[in-house]
């Protein structure tokens, strides 16, 4: 009479839990007996914990990323965010939306002081110029929201007003209205998109 084998179940993988933190997300799981959780900024892992359970990890990790916010906005030049700041808030964006910025960033980047009209951006770039202030204003207000800051300056159209968490406001050729990237965005420009300074720097 032949011996009956066992069965053997093959190991059932454990749920992978997924935590929005801000800007960044906090992936967690079982792995080897603990609770492991990593920290995303955009694709890229910035911390990673490894703890006896997976509470614990995420809780471990939710703490490195506050202490990360908390250095970043001591950086702040008054209420104005620091490069690796908005560098942070522009990695964090939905890569789409990012790609669909970037003619117009760097069309902006490379205008004399960093100033442009949005009816020049149009013109450099193709982009109708009402596409350019839409494309603009929702920027400001990802950025504006996803740091905490609101805009500061002068006072503009309502509409455009996003605009200033990130530029200045000033007079531009012919009465038009010009916007100067903050020197602090400039620098995060540079960094993500790999820009080379030129004179306009």
């Amino acid at each position: 009479m032949s011996k009956s084998k066992a069965t053997i179940e093959p190991a059932r993988a454990l749920p992978r839990i997924e935590v929005a933190h801000g800007i960044y997300r906090i992936i967690a799981g079982h792995l080897a007996g603990s609770g492991q959780a990593f920290a995303y900024l955009g694709g890229r892992r910035i911390h990673t914990a490894t703890e006896t359970s997976v509470e614990a990890a995420i809780a471990s990790v939710s703490e490195a990323l506050d202490a990360r916010m908390k250095e970043l906005r001591r950086q702040r030049d008054g209420d104005i965010p620091g490069a690796a700041e908005f560098a942070e808030a522009l990695q964090g964006m939905e890569p789409r939306t990012f790609a669909a910025l970037v003619p117009l960033l760097r069309a902006h980047r490379y205008s004399p002081r960093h100033a442009a009209s949005l009816a020049d951006i149009g013109r450099v770039t193709g982009i109708p110029e009402s596409s350019v202030a839409t494309l603009y204003v929702k920027l400001g207000k990802t950025v504006g929201a996803t740091l905490g800051v609101a805009p500061v300056g002068a006072s503009i159209s309502r509409r455009l007003l996003p605009l200033l968490v990130f530029a200045i406001a000033e007079a531009g050729a012919k009465d038009s209205l010009s916007f100067r990237f903050q020197p602090s965005f400039v620098a995060a420009l540079d960094g993500i998109l790999g820009v080379h300074r030129r004179s306009t720097a």
